[in-house]
């Protein structure tokens, strides 16, 4: 059975453990796009992640570890926690604030599905924390 293959685009021998034509380096995004900057898109994945991590640490310093906020002390912890945005990115995709900490919050699994039952389950985090006010009245649920 053939364990290498070469690369169809600059013809080095890569380890055969996917179907890919070209070698992993020839398939990267960055070699795609040529000597371009980062798309757009990484760049918000960056900023998502810098605030995500920033998040954990508020969390850390405040209560001595990263809690569920809506819960607190949740029983459903230990299948992890997800950082969400409370005005969905959806809603306001390229608002300036879609990121910022005041905007995201730490769930667990029960936490994010109650997010989502219905929009105006979050309307009271939304004028604790005057998200209102970054992103209209609209994203009031009334």
């Amino acid at each position: 059975m053939k364990t290498t293959r070469k690369c169809k685009e600059c013809k080095e021998e890569y380890k055969l453990y996917t179907t890919l034509t070209k070698c992993p380096k020839c398939t990267r995004p960055s070699r795609i796009e040529g000597p371009k900057s980062k798309p757009e898109r990484w760049k918000v994945d960056e900023e998502y992640d810098r605030a995500k991590k920033l998040l954990n640490s508020i969390l850390i310093k405040k209560h001595g570890r990263v809690i569920c906020e809506l819960h607190k002390d949740c029983s459903f912890e230990f299948l992890g926690l997800q950082t969400h945005h409370i005005i969905y990115r959806s809603e306001k995709p390229k608002h300036e604030h879609l990121h910022s900490i005041k905007n995201l919050i730490k769930v667990c699994l029960q936490g994010h599905a109650w997010f989502h039952e219905k929009k105006s389950n979050r309307n009271q985090i939304v004028r604790d924390r005057k998200l209102n006010e970054l992103f209209g009245d609209d994203v009031l649920d009334k």
